[in-house]
């Protein structure tokens, strides 16, 4: 039976499912309910029990990627810059990690990560700006996922973050590095994550 888990690197730190839990970006790197100022890009990112809820991250808080421009991202809050390629983010320093699992060995294909406003998948996220990229894929610059004034997300395939295709095995592993943007003031918590893809 196929089964999808969205994990964090955080805790001891280890991949962990988020399970219940949400991911919460903030403008703070140990403080989940510190906001993300209109216009500025996320400093934090945690595993919160609501929106946002107690922060769950454990003793090391999930990392954080944070856009610059579309070449050139902080890892750091800002304090330091580095060039958008595999190995300035290596997996662990990624947003999350799709893990798809099956009980036979499959082959997966057409992979698409997504953002959409929680309701309906085709649908982009109000208010909200997100950039994205899939590590590990040579990766040299973000991709837009979430514009709603420019009508891009939902699951669409001019908005949505090709997946790379992968071969024959019971675990497949997508690791996914996000930076996102308020365009208004307010909580967004009408903005997720969704994923999609082939397998056989």
């Amino acid at each position: 039976m196929p089964f999808y888990n969205w994990e964090v690197y955080c805790g001891t730190p280890a991949w962990r499912d988020v399970e219940a839990n949400t991911l919460v970006f903030s403008g703070n790197a140990t403080d989940l309910t510190a906001v993300v100022n209109v216009d500025g890009f996320n400093i934090g990112t945690h595993l919160g029990s609501g929106d946002p809820g107690v922060d769950q991250c454990g003793a090391v808080h999930a990392p954080n990627i944070m856009y610059v421009s579309e070449t050139v991202c902080s890892k750091d809050g800002g304090n330091t810059t580095t060039t958008v390629c595999d190995a300035n983010i290596p997996s662990t320093a990624c947003s999350f990690r799709i893990k798809f699992t099956d009980t036979g060995s499959v082959v997966v294909s057409d992979g698409r990560m997504f953002t959409f406003n929680g309701i309906d998948r085709s649908v982009a996220a109000i208010g909200v700006l997100a950039y994205a990229l899939e590590q590990g894929q040579g990766s040299t610059a973000f991709s837009t996922v979430n514009n709603y004034n420019s009508v891009i997300g939902g699951d669409n395939s001019t908005s949505a973050l090709a997946l790379a295709d992968q071969g024959s095995s019971t675990e497949h592993y997508f690791y996914v590095a996000v930076s996102v943007q308020p365009t208004s003031p307010g909580p967004k918590t009408f903005f997720d994550f969704g994923v999609a893809l082939v397998y056989s």
